[in-house]
């Protein structure tokens, strides 16, 4: 493991002996290159406060690492390498990973203003994250390897997990599509879009032009409770492929949610239903000159004894207030086929 002082910069942090030209594979690598992005933007910070300058910038830019990479690496690393150990192991890494999401949200409170402090308490609690990240991957690294060599144990990357090297060129209002591999810019460009701060302007400039349609992707669940799913612009508009997408996705939410609207409904009206099957189909068109999520239709079949179908109907009426998906694609069309199986 590299470690990295705290000192001030000159210049462009040079490069830790740990990390090669390559993109990291192991997981040390990985973790050398987040401690050293981390500790790059906290040197900026308290190189502004030492100067009287309160940070807003470098504030930003520190959460906002925080929160895309360092966050993404810890639920990366539970949901692909913690389940391979033994549980007493991994207890302890929970826990810290419990702390540096808190440590995390702290300074993306601060950066937003939500979290008055004077500039020594915000250098003294960067240092601390600085810190504490440090001391945590020295010792996950330890405990993960299991009597094995550190560059044996493998990275997220390697097991499908997010690729951290190209952070750094994606952030600023320009960034330069055409300095990454080709098979990564779409998905870049679509990150980086996503963790767009409210107010921000971001300039995507390529020579080459991007084509969304050779594009791909992943989504993962933050709760783990679903794993990495393959999404491409093909499987919204052509033929899934055993891929999914964000229609696709936007559908099983509905159902879902819808489901626990009306089983809510159902039993504040003592109905208890024997089964209660839903889908939803969404359907992706063109309003508007723009790519538009245009109607979403529920079909609900449902077994519950004791209930007519008028009293159904209105139940039914009452989830589709209630669900807040339903409210979500509000400028869409929501309709709801409804069938009553008859009681046994």
């Amino acid at each position: 493991m590299t470690e990295v002082s705290l000192t001030p910069p000159h210049g462009q942090p040079p490069r830790p002996a740990g990390l090669t030209a390559r993109p990291p594979l192991t997981l040390a690598e990985e973790h050398v290159l987040l401690l050293w992005q981390v500790t790059a933007s906290a040197e900026k910070l308290l190189t502004a406060i030492e100067h009287g300058r309160w940070p807003d910038a470098e504030l930003a830019a520190l959460a906002g690492y925080a929160q895309a990479e360092v966050l993404r690496q810890v639920s990366d690393e539970e949901a692909l390498l913690f389940p391979a150990v033994p549980s007493q192991t991994v207890a302890g890494l929970a826990r810290d990973h419990v702390r540096l999401r808190a440590a995390a949200e702290f300074l993306a409170r601060a950066a937003a203003g939500d979290q008055p402090m004077s500039p020594a308490q915000l250098a003294a609690a960067v240092r601390d994250f600085v810190v504490q990240l440090e001391r945590h991957l020295r010792n996950e690294e330890d405990l993960l390897a299991s009597g094995r060599a550190q560059h044996d144990v493998p990275g997220t990357v390697t097991l499908g997990g997010h690729p951290h090297e190209w952070y750094p060129l994606t952030e600023g209002p320009v960034v330069d599509l055409d300095a990454l591999p080709a098979d990564q810019a779409v998905a870049a460009a679509v990150d980086r879009l996503l963790r767009m701060r409210r107010g921000e302007q971001v300039e995507l400039q390529s020579g080459t032009g991007l084509d969304p349609a050779s594009g791909t992707g992943t989504v993962r669940m933050g709760s783990g409770a679903a794993g990495e799913l393959a999404v491409t612009w093909a499987s919204r508009t052509e033929r899934a492929d055993g891929k999914t997408s964000p229609e696709e996705l936007a559908a099983a939410a509905h159902s879902a949610c819808y489901a626990m609207a009306l089983a809510l409904r159902l039993g504040e009206h003592k109905a208890v239903p024997e089964r209660l099957a839903i889908t939803a189909t969404v359907t992706l068109d063109w309003a508007g000159g723009v790519p538009t999520i245009v109607s979403s239709h529920l079909d609900v079949t449902a077994s519950v004894p004791g209930l007519d179908k008028a009293g159904f109907d209105a139940v039914i009426g009452e989830a589709s207030d209630l669900c807040p998906v339903s409210r979500l694609f509000g400028g869409a069309k929501i309709t709801v086929g409804a069938t009553l199986e008859p009681a046994p």
